[in-house]
């Protein structure tokens, strides 16, 4: 794992904050890309777990919206956290050498 890429993932999690709310309640997942998200970041602590799923970008923008699964709640995520957030996995790994 590329310790810088998985350090600066961490902290987009830990300190992730909503750029906009753009749903309170039960708003309809599937018509911002949460029904199937484009990504499920799930972070385990202890006995604790986290997860965060990125659907759609909001349209004109580079800004996902995002959601915590059960709560119904759906939100923007800042540009640069997007990008942090969104990087592909393959992004996050480092190529083994061949012996």
């Amino acid at each position: 794992v590329r310790e810088a890429f998985l350090a600066d993932t961490l902290g987009a999690i830990a300190f992730l904050q909503p750029k906009q709310y753009v749903a309170d309640g039960m708003a309809d997942l599937k018509a911002f890309g949460l029904e199937k998200p484009s990504w499920k970041i799930e972070v385990k602590a202890g006995k604790e777990k986290r997860e965060l799923w990125l659907g759609a970008l909001e349209p004109g923008s580079k800004l996902f919206y995002a959601t915590v699964p059960g709560s119904g709640v759906v939100f923007t995520v800042d540009a640069l956290d997007s990008v942090v957030l969104a990087r592909p996995l393959v992004e996050l790994l480092v190529e083994e050498k061949k012996k």
